[in-house]
């Protein structure tokens, strides 16, 4: 039997052999990969902090489609959190969460495999020569987990290939955006409460000064319409697009006061209506300046609708926060509304 107790003492050597050398071997890894993207920074932060469209292009959305989902916390920035279930081994169950969000510099995450490996995540933009750069970070700490250590031999090889082809997709994905900067762009999206709304619908070119005067026109009889039913305002006047056509030099809009109107009826022959404005999901976009400027704008919430995986599902609207007639054009202030999906 001495051929046994040779072999135990070997075995027993190779464990210990094995201990030693892992615990010599490094407790973190460090995973890091690059690119440069032709957009700006703003465009990518904004996909980047929205986990609802991860898998438009994460490198394992495609390993199991039938992988199962799920979202909490809020929709975009820290807390916003993604889940997932397979019984695919390459992708397992885990979930990922956002732990610190800097507009256009920085994305934080934690991430979660299984019920206690933990590791984090991080996404960081600076200037290229041609747009932004993106560097992926992952770090992990094995901790006292020797066998762990091993692993993180060929964690770059690994981990970094799958980086690199998420890069790459998401490099696709932005390139393939409207082209408007959303740097100076102040746009969120939050679920509005339908308003009553006082309104009259109008029609007029697209030139700027025809709209202001069908606007001021539409206005005033809304507004002597709520002074002689003695109607209680509740928010700024709107506008609402029914049709823009500069093509066709045509504008079809509702002038429209937000006013509570229970209770009261008109003619149908009225040019003054009563109605709601469409309320639930909509994408606010806050522009500060001339009226003359909120072309950009629209613009902008397109490319921040494609960035975010949203669709508009109806007429946009917009309103006026302050008086023209008694504003500077450079403080106005318009916010622009789009209903979405």
């Amino acid at each position: 039997m001495l051929w046994l107790k040779r072999i135990g003492i070997g075995l027993l050597g190779l464990v210990l052999l094995l201990a030693v050398v892992g615990v010599l071997l490094p407790r973190k890894v460090h995973v890091q990969r690059s690119i440069d993207i032709a957009a700006p920074a703003a465009n990518v932060y904004t996909r980047l902090d929205n986990l609802h469209v991860f898998n438009k292009w994460s490198p394992w959305a495609a390993i199991d489609p039938a992988t199962q989902y799920q979202y909490s916390g809020p929709w975009t920035g820290n807390g916003a959190k993604l889940q997932w279930h397979s019984s695919n081994p390459k992708v397992g169950d885990g979930s990922e969460t956002i732990t610190s969000s800097e507009p256009d510099k920085h994305i934080g995450l934690q991430l979660r495999f299984g019920a206690d490996r933990t590791a984090d995540s991080s996404f960081d933009l600076s200037p290229a020569a041609n747009g932004t750069r993106v560097t992926w970070n992952f770090d992990v700490d094995f901790g006292w987990n020797l066998p762990a250590r091993y692993t993180g031999l060929w964690f770059d090889r690994l981990i970094g290939s799958a980086y690199e082809s998420g890069l790459r997709n998401l490099q696709k994905f932005v390139g393939g955006l409207p082209p408007s900067d959303l740097s100076a762009a102040d746009i969120k999206l939050v679920n509005m409460q339908p308003q009553s709304i006082v309104y009259v619908s109008s029609t007029t070119t697209t030139d700027g000064r025809d709209v202001a005067n069908a606007e001021a026109s539409a206005y005033a009889q809304v507004k002597a319409f709520i002074a002689s039913h003695h109607l209680k305002v509740t928010a700024a006047p709107m506008a609402v697009t029914r049709l823009w056509d500069p093509a066709h030099n045509r504008y079809e809009f509702d002038a429209a006061v937000p006013a509570d109107w229970s209770n009261l009826t008109v003619p149908a022959s009225s040019p003054v209506k009563l109605g709601q404005p469409l309320g639930g999901n909509v994408v606010v976009a806050t522009y500060p300046g001339p009226y003359s400027g909120t072309s950009q704008v629209y613009a902008q919430s397109k490319t921040w609708l494609a960035a975010n995986g949203r669709t508009a599902t109806g007429l946009t609207w917009e309103q006026y926060l302050n008086d023209p007639a008694t504003t500077p054009d450079n403080k106005l202030v318009t916010r622009i509304y789009t209903p979405v999906r």
